[in-house]
């Protein structure tokens, strides 16, 4: 589970803390992936990916510059402890403000939410490409997973967005025309607009996604200024809410000095 600083290693039994892995690149982690060998991380706000063992000790940094250009190893990135370094600003981190990270063999596919794509490289070559979405509406995207062929996505805006390569899938969701072939386009999306669905309102918070038996699970809602408490929403593409439960702190803990509660991801076991 990533945190500010550091990933913590939790048993699953019971959740109890097993250790706490960090290093000087991790700074508000966001997505992470982790496999037997490595703990895949992102310095958010230096468009950086960084390798580490299950000790935190690095072992690979890429950084993907501007221009889609990659450099390994940026000599002058360790001479900053960035678990230290505070967020300076309001808004996305980074050129391209990377979130989510998974690894597939030695593939990296990185979600930005800057420019509502993926960035892609393969670890040794030294250009990265975009693969980009046919969005049908302004997305802030964040939080996403693969599940069979089909990526879904959070919008924290209050949108889940289904999105599929359709070479793979044939998955054509929009309006049938004649000669789609002639046309360039990479992948294609579908768009569940949560306001538009059972729960009728819109959500001030959408962040983490799982694919459950019979729909789409997501946090919703917990901003600043709100009540201390979020919410856990299932629901299928068709609209139909499948359940949705209230999580409040006082629960859990107390409130003191507490200023927002929210989810940010979703493990489904």
């Amino acid at each position: 589970a990533g945190s500010w600083n550091g990933v913590y290693k939790l048993a699953k039994k019971n959740l109890s803390v097993e250790a706490f892995v960090t290093n000087r690149l991790m700074n508000d982690l966001h997505g992470i992936f982790v496999n037997d060998e490595l703990i895949v991380s992102v310095l958010t706000g230096k468009d950086t990916i960084v390798l580490s063992d299950h000790h935190g000790n690095i072992q690979k940094t890429i950084n993907v510059k501007q221009d889609l250009s990659v450099e390994y190893n940026e000599k002058d990135l360790l001479q900053y402890d960035w678990r230290f370094l505070s967020k300076q600003f309001r808004g996305a981190t980074g050129i391209f403000h990377f979130n989510y990270v998974q690894l597939f063999g030695d593939i990296l596919w990185i979600t930005s939410r800057n420019i509502g794509a993926f960035i892609v490289l393969k670890i040794g070559e030294n250009r990265a490409r975009l693969r980009t979405i046919n969005h049908k509406t302004p997305v802030c995207l964040h939080d996403g997973v693969l599940v069979e062929d089909e990526f879904l996505f959070t919008s924290i805006d209050g949108k889940i967005l289904l999105v599929s390569d359709p070479t793979k899938t044939g998955y054509n969701p929009r309006e049938k025309i004649d000669n789609v072939e002639h046309f360039q386009r990479d992948l294609v999306s579908e768009v569940i607009r949560l306001n538009e669905t059972e729960l009728n309102y819109y959500p001030n918070w959408c962040r983490g996604i799982a694919k459950t038996k019979e729909g789409y699970a997501v946090t919703i809602d917990g901003r600043y200024d709100t009540d201390l408490s979020f919410k856990v929403l299932e629901i299928n593409k068709r609209g139909k809410i499948l359940s949705l439960n209230r999580i409040e702190w006082s629960e859990i803990s107390k409130e003191d000095g507490i200023r927002y509660v929210t989810g940010f991801d979703i493990e489904l076991l």
